[in-house]
C-alpha cells in the first residue's frame, strides 16, 4: 500500500497513453470487415469466391466479439491505473459487463480469453465499490498484473492473423483490378477508363502498404503497455522513485510513437508508377 499521495505523474501518463492505445480499433475494425471488404474485388459471376468470403465473415463474428471485449477491457484497466495514480476515484466500466455477458451467451469467449476478462473486470468492480485510491495502487497493479498479461498474450495471438487477411485481400484487389484494365484495354475499348483503373490500381497499392506498415506497429503498442505494466509491477511498491519515474516514461514514449505510426493516413498520394 502506497502512503500518503506521492507525485505519479509517469505512471499517470503511461496509463493515459496505454489507454488511448488500447481504444484504437481502426484495425480490428478493418479486420473483421476485411471479406465483405474483399467482395468488392469479385466478379458478379463468381459466386463460389463470394460464398467463401460469407463464410469466412461468419468466422470472424466471434472473433471481433473477443477482440472487442480486450480493446475495452485494456483500455478501461489502464484507464482505472491513471485514475488511481492521481489519487482519484474510478468507476466500474458497466458497458464491459454487458458486452463480455453478451458474447458469453452467444458463446464467443472461450475459457482461455474469459478468464482473463473475468479477473481484470472483478478487480475494476472492486476499486470502483471499494473507493480506491492512489493508496491501493499497487493492490490493484498486483492482481492485475497476470491476467493483463494473458490478455494482451491472446490479443497478440488474434491480431496477428490481420497481415494475412490484408495480403488475401491485396491480392484479390490485385487480380480484380488488373481484370478490368485488361478488359477496357482490350482493342483499345476504353482508353480513358484503363488509363483512370491503373492510376487507381496504384493508389490503391499505396494505401495497402500503409495499413501493412500499421498493423506491425500497433502490435509494437501492446507489447509496450505489457512491458510497461511488469515495469509497473516490478516496483509496485516503489512507484515514486525517479529511476522508476524514468523507466515508465521510456515505455510510454514508445507506446506513443508506435501508435501515431500505426495511424499514418491511408490516402497519401501515391507516387508515380510505370505502365504495363
Amino acid at each position: 500500500m502506497l502512503s500518503g499521495c506521492a507525485n505519479l505523474g509517469a505512471v499517470q501518463e503511461f496509463a493515459k497513453t496505454s489507454a488511448d492505445s488500447a481504444a484504437y480499433t481502426q484495425l480490428t475494425d478493418e479486420y473483421v470487415n476485411s471479406p465483405e471488404t474483399s467482395k468488392l474485388y469479385t466478379l458478379e459471376n463468381d459466386a463460389g469466391e463470394r460464398a467463401r468470403l460469407d463464410t469466412l465473415a461468419a468466422e470472424r463474428k466471434p472473433q471481433a466479439a473477443r477482440l472487442m471485449l480486450m480493446h475495452q477491457a485494456l483500455a478501461g484497466y489502464m484507464a482505472a491505473v491513471g485514475d488511481l495514480a492521481a489519487d482519484d476515484l474510478t468507476e466500474a466500466d458497466t458497458q464491459l459487463d454487458g458486452m463480455f455477458d453478451a458474447a458469453v451467451k452467444a458463446n464467443y469467449v472461450d475459457e482461455t480469453t474469459g478468464a482473463p476478462l473475468r479477473s481484470i473486470g472483478k478487480i475494476l468492480a472492486e476499486a470502483a465499490m471499494n473507493g480506491y485510491r492512489q493508496r491501493e495502487l499497487n493492490k490493484v497493479i498486483a492482481a492485475a498484473n497476470a491476467p493483463l498479461q494473458q490478455l494482451i498474450a491472446h490479443q497478440l495471438a488474434l491480431m496477428e492473423g490481420y497481415g494475412q487477411s490484408l495480403a488475401n485481400e491485396r491480392a484479390m484487389q490485385i487480380r480484380h483490378q488488373r481484370v478490368l484494365h485488361a478488359m477496357a484495354r482490350d482493342k483499345g475499348r476504353e482508353p480513358v477508363a484503363a488509363e483512370l483503373i491503373w492510376e487507381r490500381s496504384n493508389l490503391t497499392a499505396m494505401q495497402f502498404a500503409q495499413r501493412e506498415k500499421a498493423v506491425p506497429k500497433y502490435l509494437e503498442t501492446l507489447k509496450q503497455i505489457a512491458a510497461g505494466h511488469q515495469a509497473l509491477y516490478d516496483n509496485r511498491d516503489n512507484l515514486s522513485n525517479k529511476e522508476v519515474a524514468a523507466q515508465i516514461k521510456r515505455y510510454t514514449k514508445r507506446i506513443r510513437a508506435a501508435l501515431k505510426a500505426a495511424r499514418t493516413p491511408s490516402d497519401a498520394a501515391a507516387p508515380a508508377a510505370a505502365k504495363p
